[in-house]
């Protein structure tokens, strides 16, 4: 009885789809999330982008431009929540001694950087007596099938970008 048992080849179609398909459903969830998880991040690359894009063409920005530009945000930002996401736009100015401090700051679902505060730029971009305009734009990801594996994590998406029509962009209320 025990040799036929042993023959017996009926259930081995059972036996190895009962093995693979979880597999495969481990490596479909995790292609699924990562794929998820890429786009997002994607998204906020191009929302920091267009936002210091935006402010870069100006000549000078009032509350109501920065408003407006700031509103945008929704908008690149979807199809993922504007809740989830924060973002913070200034103008950066380097004095003669490669100082930089921040000119002006405003920022929508978080705080803003502090007027005249000391800012370190990365290595190689301080450029004296020059202004820049900087974005940051941060997104609270959380996965679509939350686990330990896939937990929550904070996307950060940091651009700067020259000023395009004057050295400088006065900020007015």
């Amino acid at each position: 009885m025990a040799s036929r048992f042993l023959r017996d080849r009926r259930a081995a179609t059972a036996v190895e789809f009962g093995v693979v398909v979880p597999l495969a459903l481990l490596l479909l969830i995790g292609e699924y999330t990562l794929t998820n998880a890429m786009s997002t991040k994607r998204k906020l690359t191009i929302t920091a982008h267009e936002i210091a894009d935006l402010v870069a063409r100006q000549t000078s920005v009032s509350s109501t431009t920065m408003t407006a530009i700031l509103n945008a945000t929704a908008q690149i930002v979807s199809p993922y929540k504007m809740s989830d996401t924060s973002v913070v736009i200034a103008e950066l100015t380097t004095d003669a001694n490669g100082n930089t401090t921040v000119t002006w700051s405003q920022a929508v679902n978080c705080t803003a950087l502090t007027q005249g505060s000391t800012f370190t730029l990365p290595a190689g971009m301080t450029v004296p007596n020059t202004s820049m305009i900087y974005s940051n734009a941060n997104f609270n990801y959380t996965p679509v099938l939350q686990s330990k594996l896939f937990g929550p994590m904070v996307f950060n998406s940091v651009f700067y970008e020259n000023p395009r029509v004057t050295s400088s962009i006065p900020y007015t209320n």
